[in-house]
């Protein structure tokens, strides 16, 4: 009762936490397409700005909103002199237009919103050169592009998937302005859901420990060792498929506009699933099957964690494919952390050591990680 009330307050206190915002030596340029034009907006820390065009007045070490507007105009001549697109009939400069301020005072920023006058139509691909900050003052800067909205290829509101990032030597870079092959976008998306297991340490581990109980079964509120390998095998299998599909089911109305009114950063995520999986290994919960945890889990990942970023801006009308990608790359990156974790446990489920050091020792490894994590998070996130 103790375990369940406690994961159940961790929920309530930290369901509120915020997604990550945009990080310090980072701008981005925002695009929408039409079928007539392109115009977008650019994304840029005052305290990177303040860099290449001194804003911080006062002197108090910080850039602010009033100092900006006391300088926009040597501002936007030095932004417009960086910023530009090419296809196959020449150079295109922008005009800068409105803009307005959103962030924390330690992390103000600027949206300035601006126009490609010369540019007609949309081509297919178009190139667009940005070197802010390029001239010396700070080459590690990385610019992006993301297409917030593109009515060729379904995209709205787009906010996660970049299309391209600039750095020193490649300050110029081909943006394709039309949807690619579904073959090609059902490979992306294979790949996607193979990076998005396995890219978190903390992720693989938490597959990992789901896993070690599969070649046991609850016997008065206890783990006790199966009989027979096969029965392991179908348990762990049953796991995967259902972390799989809670996961998938949790993108799947992502992919129609549905839209969380509250977020938790995917660090948050990881770290109280990892909380739970333990508790459970521990001492298995009395209310919930081992397939049914795993489907919870796979719920939570896919709704709040880097999955609910993930398929924002997704192309509409390629929905299926993107998802029937992801869900490949998904099942075979847990399916490959399950071969690696299962086979010797089933070798060694009936000594006694291995429930002791193996599983016990191994779920309060990932007790400490997981609220190492937790705090990190809420600390620095």
């Amino acid at each position: 009762m103790f375990l369940r009330r406690f994961f159940v307050a961790l929920f309530i206190v930290f369901w509120s936490s915020a997604a990550d915002a945009h990080r310090p030596g980072e701008s981005y340029i925002y695009i929408d397409v039409t079928e007539s034009q392109v115009t977008g907006k650019l994304h840029i820390r005052l305290s990177d700005l303040t860099k290449a065009v001194t804003l911080d007045l006062n002197d108090d070490g910080l850039a602010e909103d009033g100092e900006f507007n006391a300088k926009s105009g040597e501002v936007k001549r030095y932004l417009t002199g960086r910023l530009t697109f090419h296809d196959a009939d020449g150079v295109h400069g922008v005009r800068l237009s409105g803009h307005r301020f959103f962030g924390p005072e330690d992390a103000r920023q600027v949206e300035v919103d601006f126009e490609i006058p010369t540019l007609g139509p949309p081509p297919d691909n178009i190139e667009v050169e940005y070197r802010f900050l390029y001239d010396g003052i700070d080459p590690a800067h990385r610019p992006m592009v993301l297409q917030s909205s593109n009515t060729r290829m379904g995209l709205v509101e787009n906010e996660a998937v970049a299309s391209a990032v600039f750095g020193v030597g490649s300050e110029r870079q081909s943006v394709s302005l039309v949807p690619p092959p579904p073959g090609q976008i059902f490979q992306d998306f294979v790949f996607h859901g193979i990076f998005q297991a396995l890219s978190a340490p903390l992720g693989v581990l938490l597959l990992a420990a789901l896993f070690l109980p599969s070649v046991m079964r609850r016997v008065g509120g206890r783990w006790a060792p199966l009989d027979r390998a096969p029965q392991a095998l179908a348990a762990a299998a049953g796991m995967a498929a259902a972390f799989v599909a809670g996961y998938m089911a949790a993108l799947v109305p992502i992919t129609q506009g549905w839209t969380a009114p509250l977020s938790v950063s995917a660090s948050v995520v990881l770290a109280l699933s990892a909380l739970v999986i333990a508790a459970d290994n521990f001492r298995p919960f009395a209310y919930l099957r081992r397939w049914q945890l795993a489907l919870a889990l796979g719920l939570a990942q896919g709704a709040l964690g880097n999955g609910f970023m993930l398929l924002l801006g997704l192309n509409k009308g390629f929905a299926e494919i993107a998802l029937a990608g992801f869900a490949v790359g998904l099942g075979l990156a847990v399916t490959l952390v399950a071969a690696a974790v299962v086979p010797l446990p089933i070798v060694l489920r009936s000594l006694p050591v291995y429930r002791r050091v193996a599983h016990d020792y191994a779920s309060l490894a990932l007790v400490v990680l997981g609220a190492a994590a937790l705090l990190t998070s809420t600390a620095f996130g």
